[in-house]
């Protein structure tokens, strides 16, 4: 499956984890679950968008961003990227400046946990 949904934390914290090749019918899908995921999560929910096994990622046009309506829901806190690649750093500048979304990449799992320990206290994640 190209996609899959985990909470870390029930209706606080989200991760999506993308991987292979992806469509923008895919992505469109992604972003009808997360907000179907978000209307039973408290506010702010952080989303973990684990980009590490993505193969392809369709072209970064206005169509695709403005396809992620997640990106601008109410109950959003941070967005965190995680993972090295090229699509990933793109949709950070894309959605920071577009959408001014609070978006951040990382490359390591225990840099996100201590990024969300300062900026939600909320946030007790396992290392």
């Amino acid at each position: 499956m190209p996609y899959q949904f985990q909470w870390h934390i029930p209706g606080r914290l989200l991760e999506i984890k993308l991987s292979g090749k992806l469509s923008l019918t895919q992505l469109h899908q992604v972003n009808l679950s997360v907000i179907k995921n978000f209307d039973i999560g408290k506010a702010p929910v952080h989303v973990i968008l684990d980009m590490r096994e993505v193969e392809d990622f369709p072209v970064l046009g206005k169509e695709l961003i403005d396809s992620h309506a997640y990106f601008v829901h109410h109950k959003l806190g941070w967005v965190i990227g995680y993972g090295e690649n090229s699509a990933l750093s793109s949709l950070d500048s894309e959605v920071s400046q577009n959408y001014r979304t609070r978006f951040r990449t990382f490359h390591e799992w225990e840099d996100i946990v201590a990024f969300l320990g300062r900026t939600d206290a909320t946030m007790v994640l396992n290392k």
